[in-house]
């Protein structure tokens, strides 16, 4: 009997779910409340000054991520991706002879940065929702699980190498998996199913119109604006808590705190599997944008469990429903992209949100480091992060129905 071959969309979305496994999430996001300790440890930095390049190397990421969308638009997809890929995986080797100066710290932190852009969400996301439009949420969601398994996968590795190696062979270990994971599920299964607008002649764009607002009038909505904020605010909120989770058990009275701070990374992979997955179903099942609600109000409950738990069983509760909420988070404004401003511009569109949310992720470490080392306590903090998720989900509650809605067949 013959193997039935698998439809392409679903081909690019396994395969952007294996990219993103070793995707800027789980080697740049998660390993900072790794790397926090070892670090100002070694080169006597405060925490002000491990989380100050952090805001300059964000800005920065948010000019690159819609430079590379929209020569995602007019070049293609993998033009742009393979090369990047590489580009990421030496930067994370290069990190690893780091001597202790700030100037160097910031300038390794920005390239970083640069680089990270090319294995995050925008570039996979562009290749499943041209793909898939019927069942684009759960599409999404298979392909952003990837950030999930790398949270449940990469951590407890890069622990195991901190433990046994040291930060350095930890960095060279984690850019040697970039490029040998990454580039071949790209240039073997991740593609477009048109061709860039730069190989077309004005026949073929004629024939092979791509449905879309154009930058301007996307530039011009209220629902943009509105999910700009949304998205910064997610990534100020959450990245506060995941960065700082260390110190924060640790002022909590937690022995041993970054084994326990590997439990709750765990949590945060296997909650956010679950919330891709539900995420996803929910975004095809129920035709408004007000279904981000539900799963940001996760993310609260799990961000008050982490902060105010006093055992392990409970904290790890707390980054499991945090990792629930947060399963929906880049996936949701990739899946907002698409039925707000449509595919003709979705790479430079879709990308400014995505530059929001990691100037977000940014302002958030920073100020919650900031306020520990001038107040004595992470209370401020977490009270912000919890407002943060509230008025998020009043941004959602504003924006209109889509505008390119899921095909009923």
């Amino acid at each position: 009997m013959p193997v039935k071959k698998i439809d392409t969309g679903w081909q690019v979305a396994l395969a952007s779910m294996v990219g993103l496994t070793v995707g800027a999430y789980s080697m740049s996001t998660l390993m900072q409340p790794l790397l926090l300790e070892p670090l100002t440890q070694e080169f006597h930095w405060s925490r002000a000054q491990y989380f100050g390049a952090q805001l300059p190397a964000a800005i920065l990421g948010a000019v690159v991520m819609p430079l590379l969308g929209r020569a995602a638009d007019q070049w293609g997809l993998r033009r742009v991706h393979l090369p990047g890929v590489i580009g990421y995986g030496l930067v994370l080797i290069l990190l690893s002879t780091l001597n202790g100066s700030q100037g160097q710290w910031y300038a390794y932190t920005l390239l970083l940065s640069a680089f990270a852009m090319f294995q995050s969400p925008p570039l996979y996301a562009k290749a499943v929702s041209a793909w898939m439009d019927k069942n684009r949420g759960i599409g999404l969601g298979v392909a952003t699980t990837g950030n999930a398994l790398g949270a449940t996968i990469v951590p407890p590795i890069a622990i195991y190498l901190l433990a046994h190696y040291g930060w350095r062979d930890m960095r060279i270990a984690e850019g040697f998996m970039v490029m040998l994971v990454a580039f071949p599920a790209i240039y073997f299964f991740i593609k477009e199913p048109f061709a860039p607008l730069s190989q077309q002649n004005a026949e073929q764009r004629a024939a092979n119109v791509i449905p879309g607002h154009s930058v301007r009038e996307g530039l011009k909505m209220s629902s943009f604006w509105l999910l700009v904020l949304a998205f910064f605010l997610i990534g100020a909120s959450t990245v506060s808590m995941l960065s700082n989770f260390v110190p924060l058990l640790r002022d909590h009275g937690f022995e041993n705190a970054p084994a326990v701070t590997g439990y709750l990374l765990l949590g945060v992979g296997w909650g956010q599997f679950g919330g891709r997955i539900i995420s996803g179903w929910m975004l095809d099942r129920y035709q408004t944008p007000k279904v981000a609600i539900v799963l940001i109000l996760l993310a609260f409950i799990g961000v008050g469990l982490v902060a105010l738990g006093t055992s392990v069983p409970v904290v790890v509760a707390g980054a499991a429903f945090l990792g629930l909420g947060l399963g929906a988070e880049l996936q949701v404004a990739a899946y907002f992209s698409g039925r707000f401003f449509g595919m003709k511009n979705f790479g430079s569109l879709y990308s400014f949100i995505f530059g929001a949310f990691i100037i977000g992720n940014a302002v958030g470490g920073l100020t919650m480091g900031w306020i520990r080392d001038h107040f004595g306590s992470y209370n401020y903090g977490v009270a912000g992060a919890e407002i943060s998720f509230l008025v998020s989900c009043l941004c959602f509650f504003l924006l209109p129905q889509y505008v390119y809605k899921r095909p009923s067949r």
